[in-house]
């Protein structure tokens, strides 16, 4: 027997300290012979990345009880569950959706009593997609896309000369998000070209070996030099090779990575 249904009306992000994802599930019991009056006491569930499987975490019922009952001309009810996450669970959700939209999987557990009594009750699978835009949004404000990123100091003075490379790394980054995987490795070479601009005079190898050999000495000034060389030919296929060459989320980010490395 239906008794009522569920739905995923939004996702956003909850207030805390640490990655958290607050769903807002709407609910509508409806009113029969058998049961003319329900109310849906608790209810937790699970987020998944598949039907049946790849479970993300728990969700729990977040704020007030306040208990959604059945009508007889279908009045929904809002229900804020929570989902709370980490880093390393945001990075195979960004794994698994590859630039695109994401999609889960809730596997919703209500607790209905009629008359004082505990009924079962069992809910499908709910599979819901979020939209592009509102899950960057979302990424963006629970840090999602930060906590990885070398940071890159350097005085005041020089804030306009490197600012160039500084905001290629930043939309580097931002090309990863979006699943534009071959633009963010071609980007690294623009921070590089852009680098070897400013550190010093002659050519980007001789103006960048001169900077690593006066942090470190001539011979590890050679390698690091050369290091530099491999990943802008890297990059430079992203530029040359018109499709021929396709790069993975790994690749792209085992290069931004490191060209942040070398900017830093």
């Amino acid at each position: 027997m239906i008794v009522g249904k569920a739905r995923v009306l939004n996702v956003l992000a909850d207030s805390a300290v640490f990655p958290r994802l607050a769903l807002a599930v709407g609910v509508t019991l409806y009113e029969g012979e058998q049961f003319s009056s329900l109310e849906m006491r608790d209810a937790e569930g699970e987020l998944r990345l598949s039907e049946r499987a790849d479970a993300l975490g728990s969700l729990q019922w977040a704020g007030a009880r306040r208990f959604v009952r059945s009508s007889n001309y279908g009045h929904e009810s809002e229900v804020r569950l929570v989902c709370d996450l980490d880093h390393w669970r945001l990075e195979q959700i960004e794994r698994r959706r590859a630039g695109g939209t994401p999609v889960f999987w809730l596997e919703f557990w209500p607790i209905l009593m009629s008359g004082g009594e505990v009924l079962d009750a069992q809910v499908a699978p709910i599979r819901f997609a979020v939209p592009r835009d509102q899950w960057l949004e979302f990424y963006a404000k629970v840090g999602g896309g930060g906590f990885e990123v070398i940071e890159v100091h350097f005085p005041g003075r020089d804030a306009d000369r490197f600012r160039r490379a500084v905001e290629r790394t930043r939309e580097a980054r931002n090309r990863i998000l979006e699943g534009e995987y071959d633009g963010a490795v071609a980007l690294c070479r623009n921070v590089i070209e852009a680098l070897g601009r400013e550190v010093g005079e002659g050519s980007e190898k001789e103006a960048l070996q001169a900077v690593f050999a006066r942090c470190t000495d001539a011979r590890r000034a050679k390698e690091y030099a050369g290091i530099v060389s491999k990943v802008k030919q890297l990059a430079a296929f992203a530029h040359h090779e018109l499709g021929a060459l396709t790069y993975s989320r790994d690749e792209a980010q085992f290069v931004v990575r490191v060209t942040e490395a070398i900017l830093s």
